[in-house]
């Protein structure tokens, strides 16, 4: 996903590709139109939303590679699956854009067999430099993941875990890696542009 923003507060362009190839949102707003709900500053500025392709399939040892946007399926050891999807990131930006901006994620797991625990310290975000950038979690099991990061709970088939990572992402390309157990099973790429 590429997110350009201009100075003054100017959408110039958005969109989203994958190695092995482009595809258009199902749902998508009228031309040159953001999705409602996302600024930058008093603009609204699109951001990756779910992008309607097929999930792609993990298991350990073979993590699936994606683009904001995308869900991915996830056979867990100990017969766990759940399929997870990860947006964003999206910001609120000052009239003078700063080096650094801060950016929501938001990471939605559900539960299709067994049951997982779902922890904010198994996701972490690198950038094009390969130094990590700090997540601070928010709204899993509310107020306790903010006092603790290694807080969770349990998605079991049918359930539906939502919550946000927010970090200081520079421009540039980034990827939000998710590894249950100390297993990489989904990465996410996006790349953050500022004119």
């Amino acid at each position: 996903m590429i997110v350009r923003l201009a100075r003054g507060g100017l959408v110039i362009a958005v969109g989203a590709a994958l190695v092995t190839g482009c595809g258009t949102h199902p749902h998508r707003t009228a031309p040159g139109h953001p999705p409602p709900g996302q600024t930058l500053g008093r603009f609204p500025v699109a951001t990756a939303a779910a992008t309607g392709r097929q999930p792609i399939r993990a298991t350990p040892g073979h993590p699936g590679i994606a683009v904001m946007g995308d869900t991915v399926d996830a056979a867990l050891p100990a017969s766990a699956a759940v399929a997870v999807t990860a947006l964003g990131p999206t910001f609120h930006l000052p009239q003078n854009i700063p080096a650094a901006v801060r950016g929501v994620i938001t990471v939605s797991m559900v539960g299709v067999r067994g049951v997982h625990a779902v922890r904010a310290s198994d996701f972490y975000a690198v950038d094009e430099k390969h130094r990590r950038v700090a997540l601070t979690p928010g709204d899993l099991r509310a107020a306790a993941a903010h006092a603790n990061p290694t807080a969770s709970t349990s998605v079991a088939r049918g359930q539906r875990v939502t919550f946000t990572l927010t970090g200081t992402f520079q421009a540039g390309n980034a990827s939000l890696v998710w590894t249950p157990g100390g297993v990489a099973m989904g990465v996410w790429e996006f790349t953050t542009e500022y004119d």
